[in-house]
């Protein structure tokens, strides 16, 4: 009697597991389904998902088999100590078929994530880590006391199933309950808050979800376009940086190119006036001109306009950190719309402020941005997490509407 009554608690116990775990893994599908490709974080890759649930499904079947097998251990003699046996052979198999592969994808997706994390990977961790500590004692109760019991039938007694399985699931488990501990770590390792900051020039403060974020990929990092000139492939100018369009929700950039002239303009209600350069090919600098001599300039190279657009989309549950969407229109001419690039500066190399378009030398002259002198490629400024993984957009995203 004391027997059954410990063979269905096993039975409820296992029962409990089981529908923890789905709902676990439905509310792990559901929130991150649908993720977008945000301003840093790209997209899931498309097997992420379809995986999980594939090993999901398996777990499902194999659950019902170990229900299955418990239940009809409950009508053996001996049955607590039978179904210890032959339960084990079912464990192995929900855990290499369902638990480990499951918690290796969520390792994996959080390896890319690096701070913006989903709080079913936290969960599903931590009811892994529980599970995986309950079967790990399981088998040591198993390995200290049970083989020595002369009470297990001895049709329960074959080798492979006896001695084997719980030996090699010791390993299996022992791997669960370490990634599931270093996901656990990656989700709670830093203190993340709110703030509101403000940035030199825009009319609003920006609303940050997430500062350590904020720091480590949007401070000095800018949107830039290249210089038209072929051979000067690594010079830059910068339209705005990141965080004043994230502050102004929208802002508009006018380019006017005569070349050796360049006027920038910024829409009137970012407060930022006109600048306008001319560019010397000997010395490779940059001269602060008037808008009069620009529109005096009558050379040989017709003038091409230039406007830009940024919206930004704030960030949500689908859009780490946002992202930032642009219009524009191009006038023939040798500038292209859709050749715009984020970079990061150099720390030494951060401006005051971001009314300047151009590079500001401690001699108050103007110079292009440089591509590793001033800026920092965002393929190498923004490899994000653990995993060190690359962002899967250059720049911003132009629009199709």
């Amino acid at each position: 009697m004391v027997s059954c009554v410990v063979c269905m608690q096993s039975v409820f116990l296992n029962l409990i597991i089981l529908i923890w775990s789905l709902m676990l893994d439905g509310y792990f599908i559901e929130e991150n389904r649908g993720i977008k490709s945000g301003l840093v974080f790209c997209e899931l890759e498309g097997w992420i998902l379809p995986a999980y649930s594939f090993f999901t499904c398996i777990g499902i079947v194999i659950a019902c088999i170990q229900l299955g097998l418990l239940i009809f251990c409950c009508g053996c003699l001996k049955a607590e100590e039978c179904l210890r046996v032959r339960s084990y052979t079912i464990d192995l198999l929900w855990a290499i078929a369902k638990e480990v592969p499951q918690i290796i994808i969520i390792f994996r997706l959080n390896l890319c994530r690096d701070g913006w994390f989903k709080m079913s990977s936290l969960f599903k961790a931590i009811f892994s880590i529980f599970v995986t500590l309950w079967k790990l004692h399981n088998l040591y109760t198993f390995l200290r006391n049970d083989v020595k019991s002369s009470d297990i039938p001895n049709w329960c007694r074959a080798k492979r199933l006896y001695v084997c399985f719980p030996i090699f699931l010791i390993p299996v488990w022992i791997l669960n309950l370490a990634l599931s501990i270093m996901i656990a770590m990656l989700f709670v390792g830093r203190y993340r808050h709110e703030s509101y900051i403000s940035i030199p020039g825009s009319l609003n403060n920006l609303r940050v979800h997430d500062e350590y974020l904020h720091t480590k990929y949007i401070v000095r990092s800018g949107i830039y376009l290249s210089w038209p000139e072929l051979h000067y492939k690594k010079s830059y100018m910068k339209l705005a940086e990141i965080d004043y369009v994230m502050a102004n929700t929208n802002t508009t950039v006018h380019v006017a190119f005569k070349l050796p002239y360049v006027c920038f303009e910024r829409s009137l209600s970012d407060r930022t006036p006109n600048q306008c350069f001319k560019f010397d090919h000997t010395t490779k600098h940059l001269s602060v001109v008037s808008s009069n001599e620009f529109n005096q300039y009558h050379g040989n190279n017709t003038e091409q306009n230039a406007t830009f657009r940024f919206d930004y989309k704030p960030h949500s549950n689908k859009y780490n950190l946002g992202q930032i969407i642009y219009y524009g229109h191009v006038t023939s001419g040798p500038l292209y719309l859709n050749k715009l690039l984020y970079f990061r500066l150099h720390h030494a190399n951060a401006q005051d402020n971001d009314n300047d378009f151009l590079y500001r030398t401690s001699t108050n002259a103007y110079r292009f941005y440089i591509v590793d002198q001033q800026l920092i490629p965002i393929e190498k400024a923004w490899q994000y997490g653990l995993g060190k993984c690359r962002p899967c957009q250059l720049g911003p995203k132009l629009s199709t509407n």
